[in-house]
């Protein structure tokens, strides 16, 4: 799919977390699919959708996951912002403010966890951002059991007013099978207006990205959503099973 045009995008890829349920001492993003780093994968589908500059939020194991990614192909495509302590997605981002918060183009947030993520699927992404004047756009994914994921709440007239966790959601709520993929495309601006009202009032006192889109709808922004192809391609591998079931969709010529 081509560029509507060049845009002024770039990306923040959060990859600062521990990944215990790998159970290893490698960081999670650094586990091999196929002998390649899940994040390589990440790297890859971002710089493809014309992601000028990248943005790897770093924290547990921090020297390993910048030297594994210094000693490939994407020399003065990424920077790295350290994280710590590690207090949420929303808390991930911040850390990027004294870097981009004069920036004034499109910034896409991912995981360093979705190998799967398709350019082709970024592209679309970003492009139905453009296109719609959004202000953030979630990537939605449509799925059977949605179980444990967050549910992305939409009006009646198609805009997104809030992320419900699992753990917050009413019973109606827990029947939407529309789920929140954590990859979005911002306008910078607006991204870190909203970040600045963000609270970490929940039980683990941490700061949530999913908390933005109801302080921008809230704040009557554009909230819209893009909804993911194949819900394959957006899952997070959070375990050695999650791993092998990554690999395996690869090797069948579903992947980049």
């Amino acid at each position: 799919m081509k560029m509507m045009k060049k845009k002024n995008i770039l990306s923040i890829i959060l990859a600062a977390g521990e990944g215990t349920r790998m159970k290893s001492s490698l960081p999670k993003v650094l586990h091999r699919i196929s002998g390649k780093p899940m994040i390589e994968y990440v790297l890859d589908s971002v710089t493809g959708a014309g992601c000028r500059e990248n943005y790897v939020v770093v924290g547990y194991e921090k020297e390993k996951v910048k030297k594994a990614i210094r000693g490939n192909s994407y020399k003065g495509k990424v920077k790295f912002i350290e994280q710590s302590p590690l207090l949420g997605s929303g808390h991930a981002v911040m850390q990027a403010k004294k870097l981009l918060g004069k920036f004034t183009g499109d910034i896409v947030v991912t995981c360093g966890d979705v190998p799967l993520l398709t350019t082709k699927t970024l592209k679309c992404l970003i492009n139905f951002h453009a296109s719609q004047a959004n202000d953030t756009t979630v990537l939605t994914a449509v799925v059977d059991n949605p179980f444990g994921y967050g549910r992305v709440i939409v009006s009646a007239n198609g805009r997104v007013t809030k992320i419900v966790e699992e753990r917050d959601a009413t019973h109606a709520q827990r029947t939407i099978n529309r789920i929140n993929t954590g990859i979005y495309c911002f306008k910078a601006r607006e991204l870190f207006k909203a970040l600045d009202k963000v609270k970490p009032d929940n039980k683990k006192k941490e700061y949530y990205l999913t908390d933005v889109v109801k302080i921008m709808s809230g704040a009557r922004k554009k909230v819209g959503f893009k909804e993911a192809p194949d819900s394959r391609e957006v899952a997070g591998v959070n375990t050695a099973g999650q791993l092998a079931m990554a690999e395996k969709y690869l090797l069948r010529g579903k992947g980049k």
